[in-house]
């Protein structure tokens, strides 16, 4: 479990500039707040794995003052979840961005006045549009830790995408599936040590006839009714077939001139040879252009199987030339030799 430590109570504050608003703590104040985080991580010491602090500051809706401020504050907070708690995890906090765009600037200005020191691993929150972005917004995050010498692996905290309501940045049912395959991938491919999808299922059914058009009633991989979402099927496709595994990247063989470094890939195996090939192809001039691929996976005892990201259909790969496009193609085989390389021309 991850416990957010998180928000204000108007009724205990004194500060009047902090009582009367929502979502603020002012400086006069912030003794209260401690006091509340020391109080609630002692009390739930030894059944909570990590602490957050707070959400997504960095707009409106969750911090309503100063960001200079906010940063003093977790600042602070982390120091004393750590004096309370010397064995907990302690996360955050998780910077964002509105619409989709991109992940926030302010973690930067967190690393560089020490706010981040206390805290084991920098965290962040993912809504993006388009799944390519998302290489460039974790090597943000990464490359700052590394900037400030902080030695813990970044967590993804929540990210995800919303298949229906009225923001700008929602996509279709089948591109939150992609939005998976490729989140977990880059994530896995880049060292990205914890990734928590937002989140499991659509709000109820009442919430959704209530207002159809709220987006954030549309984050989950299953309906209302836990039925599947072709996010799901692609969720659980990775879920089964990467876990216990190595991104072998030592491993791929890759030709094809300058067409070669835009086709992604990454190879999962396992110590007995079961392995999973994730491919998908990302071009910077033609968007929506395609590439034939010539695979050799060396030999194999059982042909290669295709899964179908989307509803976990299942076929054999019969032909080593395939066409490959930017919705992934998911490719699992058990090498003979775990040795064994995989050449992509």
């Amino acid at each position: 479990m991850i416990g957010l430590l998180v928000f204000d109570n108007n009724a205990v504050e004194t500060d009047p500039a902090g009582s009367k608003r929502g979502k603020y703590i002012a400086p006069a104040d912030l003794p209260l707040f401690l006091e509340y985080v020391r109080r609630t991580v002692n009390r739930y010491r030894g059944r909570v794995f990590a602490w957050e602090l707070w959400n997504e500051p960095d707009i409106p809706r969750f911090w309503d003052g100063p960001i200079e401020e906010v940063y003093e504050l977790i600042r602070q907070s982390a120091i004393t979840v750590r004096e309370t708690d010397p064995d907990v995890v302690v996360l955050g906090p998780a910077m964002t961005s509105g619409l989709g765009v991109h992940s926030a600037e302010g973690i930067e200005h967190l690393h560089a006045i020490g706010a981040l020191e206390p805290v084991d691993h920098p965290t962040m929150h993912a809504y993006i549009s388009e799944p390519r972005a998302y290489y460039n917004e974790f090597l943000r995050q990464q490359n700052a830790a590394a900037k400030y010498g902080h030695p813990g692996a970044i967590w993804i905290t929540e990210l995800g995408d919303p298949d229906g309501g009225v923001y700008p940045w929602r996509g279709s049912r089948e591109h939150l599936a992609v939005h998976v395959i490729k989140a977990y991938t880059i994530a896995t491919r880049l060292g990205i040590e914890n990734l928590i999808w937002y989140c499991y299922r659509d709000s109820a059914s009442e919430s959704l006839e209530r207002n159809p058009n709220n987006s954030e009633s549309f984050f989950g991989l299953t309906n209302h009714d836990e039925t599947w979402k072709p996010a799901a099927y692609a969720y659980s496709l990775f879920s089964h077939h990467c876990r216990n595994s190595e991104i072998r990247a030592d491993l791929v063989e890759l030709g094809g001139g300058l067409a070669a470094p835009q086709l992604r890939n990454a190879l999962h195996r396992r110590d007995n040879g079961e392995s999973t090939l994730v491919l998908w192809f990302e071009p910077g001039l033609r968007p929506a252009a395609h590439a034939r691929v010539t695979i050799d996976l060396g030999a194999l005892e059982e042909p290669a199987v295709m899964h179908g990201i989307t509803d976990g259909d299942t076929k054999p790969l019969l032909d080593d030339i395939v066409d490959v496009t930017e919705k992934p193609l998911f490719i699992t085989f058990t090498a003979q030799n775990p040795e064994t390389p995989v050449r992509l021309d």
